[in-house]
């Protein structure tokens, strides 16, 4: 056994006070972390099928215009890309 630091006079103190730091905290913070991974991932999975439900709602019957939205998004951004690949080319703007 060696010099006592701050620290281990510290957790001393507090192991004579009957208190296990160690344990005690690891057990709390792994319950903890447990307690919220399980509740984030089942609220994520609710969250998704809801969102999921509702837009199959909002879009039952519309699959004409769902494929025409598409198609002018990706048009849109081919030409964009094309624009500035174009301008990146002449080296005129970028």
């Amino acid at each position: 056994p060696g010099v006592d630091g701050p620290l281990d006079q510290f957790e001393r103190a507090f192991v004579d006070a009957g208190i296990d730091i160690a344990t005690e905290s690891a057990t709390e913070i792994g319950g903890i972390t447990l307690q919220f991974v399980e509740g984030f991932g089942s609220a994520f999975v609710k969250g998704l099928d809801a969102a999921y439900d509702t837009i199959r709602q909002k879009l039952i019957g519309q699959e004409d215009k769902v494929i025409a939205g598409f198609t002018v998004g990706a048009l849109a951004i081919l030409t964009a890309v094309a624009i500035y690949q174009s301008a990146k080319a002449t080296r005129d703007v970028f």
